[in-house]
């Protein structure tokens, strides 16, 4: 979708958030309408995962960990502010309420400078993984 500030750019990638993927369709975009690929991004990185049932798992966690809680409340799920400077944002993980089985994520990511898709991929990746390596792996243990 094009508007006069904002291009949304929707990709559907099977094998996972893939860097060279995404620039080389994005690139094609901005190449089709003769816009430099230095600019301003903001990304929207959504995915699910399998488990057993995330509802049960979640509130588990959080029991252990904190206090009990309503028989109501049959999930919790998490977000997280991420502000380094350069890059700010937040990162979601909590049941997929439709289907106990899956854990849905969201990352949702803005770079307050201009820069290439590359280099902006690039910086999203990194976060992906220290998330994934700090407060993602918490939350599944």
């Amino acid at each position: 979708m094009i508007e006069p500030q904002q291009i949304t750019f929707i990709s559907h990638l099977e094998n996972g958030f893939n860097i060279e993927e995404i620039q080389c369709q994005f690139s094609s975009v901005l190449n089709a309408l003769f816009i430099d690929d230095e600019n301003q991004y903001l990304f929207n990185i959504e995915g699910i995962s399998e488990t057993e049932n995330s509802h049960e798992e979640s509130k588990e966690f959080y029991e252990k960990k904190y206090v009990p809680l309503d028989d109501e409340i049959c999930g919790v799920g998490y977000r997280f502010l991420v502000n380094d400077g350069r890059m700010f944002g937040e990162f979601k993980i909590e049941p997929l309420v439709s289907d106990k089985s899956k854990y849905y994520y969201q990352w949702i990511l803005n770079k307050s400078e201009k820069g290439t898709i590359k280099d902006m991929l690039h910086d999203v990746q990194c976060k992906m993984d220290k998330e994934r390596d700090g407060c993602f792996s918490v939350i599944r243990r």
